[in-house]
C-alpha cells in the first residue's frame, strides 16, 4: 500500500540488537488524520522527479514523502506527536525525533 502524507516527521529507536529503526509520524490536514509507519532499517531514496522521498517500510507499505514537508503538521497532530515522544510505545520503547538530513549525512 502507498501512503502520501501531507506532512511527516522521522522518529528513531534502538532495536534489541542496538540497530537504528526509523518510523514515520505522518499527518494529513483533513480531519487531523495521522499515523505512525511500521518502521524501516533502510534509508529512503529520492524519486526520479525529486519531489518525494520514497521510503519502503517493514510492513511492505511505501511512503511517498513530499520533500519540503518534513516537520509539517497541524496543532492537533503536533500534540499527538509530543505525547508519543513523551510516553513512547506501550512496550516501553522510547522514540527520538531526528531530521532526515542528519541521518542521510551519517551514512
Amino acid at each position: 500500500m502507498k501512503h502520501r502524507p501531507e506532512g511527516w516527521v522521522v522518529l528513531t529507536f534502538q532495536t534489541v540488537d542496538s540497530k537504528s529503526c526509523y518510523v514515520l509520524f505522518c499527518s494529513w490536514r483533513n480531519d487531523d488524520e495521522w499515523r505512525v509507519s511500521s518502521g524501516s532499517m533502510v534509508l529512503p531514496h529520492l524519486s526520479s522527479c525529486e519531489n518525494y522521498w520514497i521510503w519502503p517500510q517493514i510492513s511492505g507499505s511505501i511512503y511517498e514523502l513530499p520533500v519540503g514537508e518534513e516537520n509539517c503538521y497541524t496543532f492537533y497532530t503536533g500534540a499527538v506527536l509530543d505525547n508519543l515522544l513523551a510516553i513512547g510505545y506501550r512496550d516501553g520503547t522510547q522514540l527520538k525525533r531526528i531530521s532526515l538530513k542528519d541521518i542521510l549525512e551519517d551514512k
